[in-house]
């Protein structure tokens, strides 16, 4: 017990009076906290929209691929094909009964996430809406865009080419 007391004794008196944090270690932690906080936000928003466009072109994409299968393996005894309407955010496969989307009977509409859209000016000349014949070939190349809906400047470029090829 004797040693224990001059161990106290001596013990020096920046830890003996030391009674937490101060004020500015507090905040400092709290702000370098939020800084970390705010900076794994935006990625993790970032990423997230990545997400939506990459699932968005990847929906298109297998629409595309079932409206070539179906007019390659005869389904229905017709020919099938994919109407994209920029307006109304979706994409529509179709059986081409007679004179394309506007007459056919047989739709499934397919919309597309609220946070992408379908560029409207990547349709034009004809590419709102690709038939493919039995053999899988559409009548035209054509380059389907979609983008954010917030920022038009992060897309992604679907590519149907003549001879039927589907790629983005």
């Amino acid at each position: 017990m004797c040693n224990s007391k001059i161990y106290l004794q001596k013990m020096p008196r920046k830890f003996k009076n030391n009674r937490g944090f101060s004020l500015l270690e507090i905040i400092l932690v709290i702000f370098i906290i939020a800084i970390l906080s705010a900076s794994v936000m935006i990625w993790f928003f970032n990423y997230q929209r990545q997400v939506e466009l990459d699932s968005g072109a990847k929906m298109i994409v297998n629409i595309l691929r079932d409206a070539q299968s179906r007019s390659m393996s005869g389904k229905d005894f017709k020919l099938w094909g994919v109407y994209f309407d920029s307006i109304n955010n979706k994409a529509v496969l179709f059986r081409n009964d007679s004179g394309g989307y506007a007459g056919a009977i047989a739709k499934e509409d397919n919309v597309l996430s609220i946070a992408i859209k379908i560029n409207g000016e990547s349709l034009a000349g004809g590419c709102n809406e690709i038939i493919f014949n039995n053999r899988g070939y559409a009548a035209q190349n054509c380059t389907i865009k979609i983008e954010e809906a917030a920022n038009s400047g992060n897309f992604k470029n679907i590519i149907i080419t003549q001879l039927g090829r589907i790629e983005r």
